[in-house]
């Protein structure tokens, strides 16, 4: 033992040696860099003050709106956000890609349009509660439902969000109660009425009649006007109170958030790929090996050296 361990001391006597002597090499580079920086600083007059400023004070009143709206964290929780707006657009996105192949497109609508509508919708009913991918969620929901034509679509989407902030859920739910009424009518009607909507006889003779005449589109405009006479505005009405004018705000920073998000996705996404690649994961059980085999090897040195 007395050799072995004589020969493991003076080892790390040298390697301690050996970093130190790098660690002081590091020092002087520091310095030397420091140095400079600060010889520069100086030939540049003020002009680094001033941008610094000024670039600090929009950061820092950047942050200090961030955080009353709820996005701590200085810089890094702006992009943080902006990347989580991204993704819940992203999604929205690709389930309303998945939705208009599933159902062949029946609805007679574009992806653009889809995408329009939920933005202009947003911005007419102030934001509030309703983001533009809020919105869109929304849209891929109604969109499951085959029998609701571009005709009638962008009404639906509207008499969606009126009826959800009436009733206090979401545009989901919403979505769900409205398009089973209106991809069968007749019959859609008791779901409707369950929660509150009522609907005179004349009415719901009305939509039979339409509906047995093959009139689809004119009965799903009875149900829509009545809807809208209940729900109509409520979506925007709720804009104009103090809280719905502080999520309207607060929405409005996390689009601006989104755009840092969205110009930063495509390198994360290609940088994603690549830690999944067989590539990387090939070199990463290389260096996992390797560490293996090097603990291994110290165990066994030290055993028998003991």
């Amino acid at each position: 033992m007395g050799m072995a361990a004589d020969l493991f001391l003076g080892v790390g006597i040298k390697g301690l040696s050996e970093f130190s002597s790098d660690m002081d090499k590091m020092h002087g580079k520091v310095k030397e860099f420091g140095d400079q920086a600060e010889e520069t600083k100086g030939k540049g007059g003020g002009l680094f003050d001033m941008m610094g400023g000024g670039v600090g004070k929009a950061l820092g009143l950047a942050t200090g709106i961030g955080t009353l709206l709820g996005v701590g964290g200085g810089l890094v929780g702006m992009f943080k956000d902006g990347i989580d707006q991204s993704n819940q657009w992203n999604d929205q996105m690709a389930q309303l890609d998945a939705v208009m192949k599933s159902t062949g497109g029946s609805a007679g609508v574009t992806k653009d349009q889809v995408t329009g509508l939920a933005s202009s919708l947003s911005a007419a009913n102030g934001l509030s509660k309703y983001a533009d991918d809020a919105v869109l969620s929304g849209e891929n929901l109604l969109l499951t439902f085959t029998n609701i034509g571009g005709n009638v679509f962008p009404a639906a989407t509207q008499a969606m969000l009126d009826m959800s902030t009436k009733m206090g859920g979401d545009a989901s739910s919403s979505a769900i109660q409205l398009g089973k009424a209106l991809n069968d009518p007749e019959k859609g009607l008791t779901a409707l009425v369950k929660v509150g909507v009522s609907f005179t006889q004349q009415q719901k003779d009305q939509i039979k009649a339409m509906q047995d005449a093959g009139n689809m589109a004119g009965a799903q405009q009875v149900i829509l006007k009545e809807l809208g006479n209940e729900f109509g505005g409520s979506a925007a009405a709720s804009a104009k109170t103090f809280t719905g004018i502080m999520t309207t705000v607060s929405e409005k920073f996390h689009n601006v958030t989104q755009s840092i998000g969205d110009a930063a996705m495509p390198l994360l996404t290609r940088f994603a790929d690549f830690l999944g690649s067989d590539a990387f994961m090939g070199t990463l059980q290389g260096i996992a090996d390797m560490l293996v085999n090097g603990i291994t090897a110290g165990i066994n040195f030290f055993s028998d050296a003991i």
